[in-house]
């Protein structure tokens, strides 16, 4: 299946709106621009091929393509909730071991951070 086939499909915008979801859930702040400059990139490739190709599908190859592309989605959407699960469980995991941490800190030194 060409590129020029999934890019101007429909769902293409979507797909890339979830696949960037992911990666934000798990990118440091600090790399987020790096993302956001990917994602501008990823628009002038779409209005490129948009405006350069226009695949003829046959029907089944059509239907084939929507499947597989809304399967992907959701997948992605899944993924994206699932990643989003693991950083809240293991943040409060992180901040409640500094806690314990530091209430150990005090009981041995007296000193409060």
């Amino acid at each position: 299946m060409g590129k020029a086939k999934m890019v101007v499909h429909p769902l293409w915008e979507q797909l890339v709106g979830a696949h960037v979801g992911c990666l934000r859930v798990a990118t440091l702040i600090d790399h987020l621009p790096l993302i956001e400059a990917q994602l501008a990139d990823s628009h002038r490739l779409f209005q490129s091929y948009a405006s350069l190709h226009h695949p003829i599908l046959s029907l089944q190859d059509k239907q084939e393509l929507d499947s597989f592309l809304a399967q992907y989605l959701l997948l992605l959407c899944s993924f994206s909730e699932q990643l989003q699960q693991h950083v809240r469980v293991h943040a409060m995991e992180a901040v409640m071991a500094c806690r314990g941490i530091e209430q150990s800190f005090q009981g041995l030194t007296g000193i409060s951070s």
